[in-house]
């Protein structure tokens, strides 16, 4: 009879310091044993007294939800059901849905409201996402948002849906007056003059984030917040364009910063922003990027950020905060996310300093609190980050 024989085996994973995570022993153990017998050593674990009884609820939980799928995901797909969406097995890989920016309006109301025909637009606009199909996504998600909007009176509403290794997060995003609306600051879309000699190095930029993007998806490389952006350089096939970037920006800078100030086209003045983050003249750079960082489009908006992460961790750089702590209650999970990383990066190399407003940080403890209990795994885990440290290194109670 096996079954001792794999018992043993059991306790040698606890024993021998082979540190098994929660996550990854029932991947482990059904692999090796088949579920029959995974159910059997997970009663032996029970009795065990190397395991302690929260390790191994987390384990029964994990070794479920690997099964039978997360509570979350039942209940989505009980959800899709219900409203009767077609496309139920390409929303699978939909792993969440939660709310941010909703206080009168209660999360039981909207799914009672979702139940049905808005449910099915949320549902479409998801699946026509996912399956890439941009013109019938806007379409379904417009559908959507205007119902949602002149349901609950709504200021604003929007979507943001971020994807990850593990599936895609969605956050339905609420402003409820007009006084909460984001204080955006326009760009001056007045540029006109057209650069040809920066057409090679954006055609260079295109390349680089293409190649990026097919080594994000293939687990090659991870999603880096730290870096000028969110690709780096540390892949043998991205090293080749730091020289080319660094060049670029020396012979262009002038005419990147009038694309990122003026340009009307979203796309190439994100695209500018990015390649500044190359240049050698850190406080011109931060300066331009400080009066831009509220941009009203995302897509610019998000590039400023995820340049302004990689300043802050330059100890010689000194900028406030003022600007950066109302993003986090922008309705948009990876401006909230981006926003909460050049915080953090900042205080962190600064620490040694005290240069920290208390007052602004403290009126924002709350926020990073609430960006905690997020589905969103990008707003949770740096918010995580955030309250830790400021409790270690600012003696912030949070």
């Amino acid at each position: 009879m096996k079954i001792p024989s794999i018992c043993e085996s059991t306790r040698w994973f606890f024993t021998l310091n082979l540190s098994p995570t929660k996550e990854n022993i029932p991947r482990i153990m059904t692999q090796i044993v088949g579920l029959s017998t995974t159910a059997y050593c997970i009663y032996k674990c029970m009795t065990s007294r190397y395991c302690s009884l929260d390790f191994v609820s987390t384990f029964i939980s994990n070794f479920a939800a690997k099964i039978f799928g997360t509570r979350e995901e039942r209940m989505l797909k009980k959800f899709w059901q219900i409203t009767g969406v077609i496309d139920t097995d390409v929303l699978e890989k939909v792993k969440s849905i939660d709310f941010w920016g909703c206080e009168k309006t209660m999360p039981d109301e909207i799914f009672t409201y979702l139940q049905g025909t808005p449910g099915k637009n949320l549902g479409n606009a998801l699946s026509e996402y996912l399956k890439n199909d941009k013109n019938e996504c806007e379409a379904s998600k417009t559908l959507f948002l205007y119902g949602l909007k002149t349901k609950f009176n709504l200021a604003f509403a929007d979507l943001s849906v971020v994807t990850y290794p593990e599936g895609t997060c969605v956050t339905i995003e609420f402003i409820e007056s007009e006084e909460k609306m984001p204080k955006y600051i326009d760009r001056d879309s007045v540029l006109q003059k057209s650069y040809p000699n920066l057409d090679d190095l954006l055609a260079k930029f295109d390349e680089y984030c293409e190649i990026g993007y097919g080594l994000l998806q293939k687990g090659e490389i991870k999603q880096d917040g730290v870096n000028i952006n969110k690709f780096g350089h540390g892949h043998p096939r991205l090293q080749s364009y730091l020289e080319i970037f660094s060049n670029g920006v020396k012979k262009h800078g002038k005419e990147l910063a009038n694309i990122y100030m003026y340009e009307k086209d979203n796309s190439k003045a994100a695209k500018a922003v990015s390649l500044l983050g190359y240049s050698d003249a850190v406080s011109e750079l931060v300066f331009l990027l400080y009066n831009r960082v509220n941009d009203p489009n995302e897509e610019v908006r998000n590039a400023t950020l995820q340049v302004l992460t990689a300043v802050a961790q330059r100890p010689e750089v000194n900028f406030k905060l003022d600007k950066i702590l109302p993003i986090l209650t922008y309705p948009s999970a990876m401006s909230r996310a981006l926003a909460a990383e050049v915080i953090y990066h900042y205080l962190d190399t600064h620490k040694e300093k005290g240069l920290l407003g208390t007052y602004e940080i403290s009126q924002a403890i709350p926020i990073f609190q609430k960006m905690r209990q997020s589905k969103q795994p990008n707003n949770r885990l740096i918010a995580e980050k955030v309250l830790k440290l400021l409790k270690k290194h600012y003696g912030i109670n949070c």
